[in-house]
């Protein structure tokens, strides 16, 4: 292996005519930094599901609560149309 000329950190092979990094903590550190980032993507994806989960519940409990609005938007018609089918009696007599 031949250094390549102004950096300690790389030869160069002469079989292959490869650039190899020899500096063992520059390679540590890529290492590390990729793994970082591997991990980081994973806690993204495990966010952006706990986030879509979340989701799918707030729209389940707001259909919840559309239901309800309407059972009671219903009964209070129906209360009015006896007061009135009611009134129409009272004034037939």
């Amino acid at each position: 292996m031949h250094t390549v000329e102004g950096r300690a950190d790389l030869v160069k092979d002469p079989e292959t005519g490869a650039i190899i990094n020899i500096d063992a903590t520059a390679h540590s550190s890529a290492v590390a930094g990729a793994k970082a980032r591997e991990r980081a993507k994973q806690l993204l994806n495990n966010n952006t599901e706990e986030i879509n989960r979340l989701n799918e519940v707030v729209l389940r409990i707001n259909k919840r609560e559309d239901i309800n609005s309407i059972k009671e938007e219903v009964l209070e018609i129906k209360l009015m149309m006896k007061q009135l089918l009611k009134r129409f009696d009272d004034d037939g007599r």
